[in-house]
């Protein structure tokens, strides 16, 4: 298993969904957060700490990129984009519904 999938599962990290809703219901990764990009895009921002280590994710990588810019801008210091759903996956994360 990943050091990024064992610090979301120890709580350690937070690990954040960008995609719909309905994409969450069909599935989304063990210890994620839902907060859709339309929300951050809109100024919404996840109530956590600015300086705490957070994950994001999408389909692809690609709405989690432009969360990830927008979230930086707001003053989030400590963000990363993961990419897709594949690739926490592929971290050995495990997905539930």
């Amino acid at each position: 298993m990943d050091a990024v999938v064992e610090k979301v599962n120890s709580k350690a990290v937070f690990l954040i969904d960008v995609r719909t809703e309905r994409e969450w219901n069909s599935g989304h990764a063990k210890g994620a957060i839902h907060f859709e990009l339309s929300k951050i895009q809109k100024g919404g921002t996840p109530e956590l700490p600015r300086d705490a280590k957070i994950y994001l994710y999408c389909r692809s990588g690609n709405r989690s990129g432009i969360a990830n810019d927008i979230l930086k801008k707001a003053g989030f210091k400590n963000t990363e984009n993961l990419g897709g759903l594949s690739d926490w996956q592929a971290l050995g994360g495990e997905i539930e519904k």
